[in-house]
């Protein structure tokens, strides 16, 4: 289940029976909690092992935003560190998280995209739409000829891909020698 904060549009929640993952839209991007993944993967001390396990590594990027916490009849703002879904689901798999836990994050949680709520995934649906299309012409053209892009058996994709072979060789051989006299004149 999905909540939307009553101070900020851009903040939300993903809840479970057991868990809450902070969601915030920031521009087009969609960005998770990173303490409330490891939290919701059995971290304690999710911070430390952020330091420890995590800030070191280039292939995950960690941004800090501002997002409201209720803190009793009111609202406070808090910086916290967020993710994106794929280092999210990095963070998952690096932990030893509940194979439910697991699940509920991939498929739910790091699959949801706040744009698709406010009707700003036009672009993305007219995207999927063309590449469609392209593949479903490709598909009839297949069965009206029995051929992909002209090359109508696998033995004509064979002799192609020899052929592709044998002038990449004679690409090298022709290389070899230009390298060879190179050397040798100097």
């Amino acid at each position: 289940m999905i909540e939307r904060s009553e101070i900020d549009a851009n903040a939300m929640e993903f809840k479970s029976k057991a868990h809450v993952i902070r969601v915030l839209k920031s521009g087009d991007k969609t960005l998770f909690c990173a303490n409330d993944i490891l939290n919701a993967c059995g971290i304690k001390a999710a911070g430390k092992w952020l330091e420890r396990n995590a800030y070191h590594r280039p292939d995950m990027v960690f941004t800090k935003h501002i997002y409201p916490v209720r803190a009793g009849n009111a609202y406070r703002r808090m910086e916290m560190i967020f993710v994106m879904a794929a280092v999210g689901k990095k963070l998952v798999k690096s932990t030893c998280c509940h194979e439910e836990t697991k699940k509920w994050l991939t498929e739910e949680v790091f699959s949801y995209r706040a744009d698709a709520e406010s009707g700003s995934s036009d672009a993305l649906d007219e995207q999927r739409a063309k590449w469609r299309e392209w593949a479903d012409t490709l598909r009839r053209n297949y069965e009206g000829n029995g051929s992909y892009g002209g090359v109508e058996t696998r033995q004509q994709a064979e002799d192609l891909s020899k052929r592709i072979d044998d002038i990449l060789l004679e690409l090298l051989e022709i290389k070899w020698c230009v390298m060879s006299a190179k050397h040798s004149s100097d």
